[in-house]
């Protein structure tokens, strides 16, 4: 069998951006290192998926064209493979399964790239798969960015160009982690909360305590992103009186999340009271509604609740006196059954 290579554009491109010198050339698969090859840190589980493998074979096997490799000659006299360690998988099974003969099977045309920086070396390594292969998630390709800025000093704009992700996204999962790393210095915990929280809770940096306090309430009682948006969004509007302001805002929202997500463990009397726990939560819930419903603040009027009219004022005050009249009663004959024990 023959095996079928085309050219790839995309790689073209990048190595033209990188300003990298390459040229086509015919390549015996026996000098290539395969070995080496897969040490290139380019993945960051296991350097090669067997079942990408597989599947690479079979289409080849079946005359499937795949993009050319880009290679490298190490100092060894062999070539390094600098994209596409997976479609070279691909034919190392054909050649085991002897659909192919190693000394005789030709890469064709594959991309030589003549570059002895280390730098560009392995970002051609560290980003390939965001463009090529079997394609990196957005975690992956962060996780070699950040690699890549910590050890040559690479911008956010030129991470972005060859890592396929945003300017504004990779700014904000870098402010993330520095703000994880400071509160954990503070000994506040957020194994429980993703970046994409803890960058929301980063507006509130203007102070410090307020921002720990709060990852702090969103990791104890496990919040969820909405929650964590209402959270920062109260703490900060109430905070423009100040950080007692804001403390007091936290705390109100903390009875409610403790009333609402704080489960009590199997088999203990308050586990078997659920009639409580949906009168608890329905009664913590009004009150912090009340309390902080107006933007972090609490309702000074009807008209903040939107009651307007003689008609809106009379039905609202209607249900104030049943449910007046309903919770007076339930603890006027709680008083009496405290009297007589």
């Amino acid at each position: 069998m023959t095996l079928q290579w085309t050219d790839d554009p995309q790689a073209e491109a990048q190595l033209s951006a990188l300003g990298v010198a390459w040229t086509r050339s015919d390549v015996r698969f026996a000098e290539v290192d395969l070995k080496m090859s897969l040490e290139n840190n380019a993945r960051l589980d296991k350097p090669l998926c067997d079942e990408t493998a597989l599947e690479y074979a079979c289409a080849m096997e079946t005359g499937a064209k795949f993009p050319a490799v880009v290679l490298r000659r190490n100092g060894s006299g062999l070539y390094r493979v600098l994209s596409g360690n997976h479609r070279l998988g691909g034919v190392e099974l054909l050649i085991d399964g002897g659909s192919l003969s190693k000394d005789e099977t030709t890469l064709t045309h594959a991309y030589i790239v003549s570059t002895d920086d280390p730098m560009i070396i392995e970002l051609l390594t560290r980003a390939a798969n965001r463009w090529q292969g079997r394609r990196q998630g957005k975690s992956e390709a962060l996780e070699h960015a950040r690699w890549m800025m910590k050890k040559y000093n690479m911008t956010v704009q030129e991470l972005s160009k060859h890592f396929f992700l945003s300017v504004k996204w990779l700014k904000e999962r870098f402010k993330a982690e520095e703000l994880r790393a400071n509160l954990q210095a503070a000994n506040v915990p957020t194994s429980n909360l993703n970046d994409a929280q803890i960058a929301k809770i980063g507006q509130l940096g203007f102070n410090q305590r307020l921002q720990a306090r709060v990852a702090a309430v969103a990791q104890e009682y496990k919040l969820k992103g909405d929650e964590v948006r209402n959270l920062v969004d109260k703490v900060r509007q109430a905070s423009q009186d100040g950080e007692q302001a804001g403390m007091a805002a936290i705390k109100e929202l903390e009875v409610a999340y403790r009333a609402t997500k704080v489960k009590a463990p199997e088999g203990t009397a308050a586990a078997r009271r659920p009639v409580r726990a949906r009168f608890m939560t329905h009664l913590v819930g009004f009150h912090n509604f009340l309390q902080c419903g107006n933007n972090g603040r609490p309702f000074g009027d009807l008209d903040g609740l939107q009651i307007a009219g003689k008609h809106d004022r009379h039905e609202a005050h209607e249900i104030w006196k049943q449910l007046k009249k309903s919770l007076d009663t339930l603890f006027q004959n709680a008083h009496k059954a405290d009297g007589n024990k």
